[in-house]
C-alpha cells in the first residue's frame, strides 16, 4: 500500500485505521505491524526517511511518499 501525501492523506488515514482495527480483532500471532515508511519526495541518499507507527507523526504539508512496511517481503532468488 502506497500513498502520495498530501493528495492521498485521507485514504492513508483510512488504511492506517483499518490495520489498527484488524489488529484489535486479531489473535496475537496474526497481528500485522502497523509500520509505515515515509520518504520525502525531494530528497536523495535516504535523507529524511522515517519509519512511523503513529499517525500523529505524519504531517501532510509537503510532498511525501508513504508506504506500508512489509515485514516478510516476497523474494526471488533471495532478492527483493
Amino acid at each position: 500500500r502506497t500513498f502520495v501525501l498530501p493528495k492521498e492523506y485521507v485514504p492513508f488515514i483510512d488504511c492506517f485505521a483499518q490495520v489498527e482495527e484488524e489488529n484489535a480483532e486479531a489473535k496475537p500471532h496474526e497481528k500485522v505491524p502497523n509500520l509505515w515508511i515515509m520518504k520525502p519526495a525531494g530528497s536523495s541518499r535516504g535523507r529524511g526517511i522515517q519509519v512511523v507507527n503513529d499517525v500523529g507523526c505524519v504531517h501532510p504539508g509537503e510532498l511525501t511518499i508513504i508506504q506500508q512496511y512489509i515485514s516478510n517481503p516476497f523474494l526471488l532468488g533471495g532478492y527483493k
